[in-house]
């Protein structure tokens, strides 16, 4: 048996609400194979996923970025890899 959990959805266009673009997923940011780029350490605003020490973990998030910057944050020293796969527009 498949079991789908529905946790959101996107309803039609309608005055004053936001368009998703779709793109091609692509990676932005891979601190893995960055030559001298340090794992992430730092504060935060907002936790969008927890995980037990040493954990691989993925996640998807939809952010509002009005600046066009995201904030990440790890409790200790860890690499991050960050896709985009579209973007809301007016």
């Amino acid at each position: 048996m498949i079991r789908n959990n529905v946790n959101g959805y996107f309803a039609p266009p309608a005055t004053g609400g936001l368009s998703l673009y779709g793109l091609t997923p692509r990676r932005v940011l891979d601190t893995r194979n960055t030559p001298g780029l340090q794992p992430l350490t730092g504060p935060i605003d907002v936790s969008m996923l927890n995980s037990l020490d040493g954990a691989i973990t993925s996640n998807l998030a939809i952010v509002s970025t009005p600046t066009g910057l995201i904030c990440s944050f790890a409790s200790g020293p860890n690499r991050i890899i960050l896709d985009i796969s579209g973007y809301f527009v007016p």
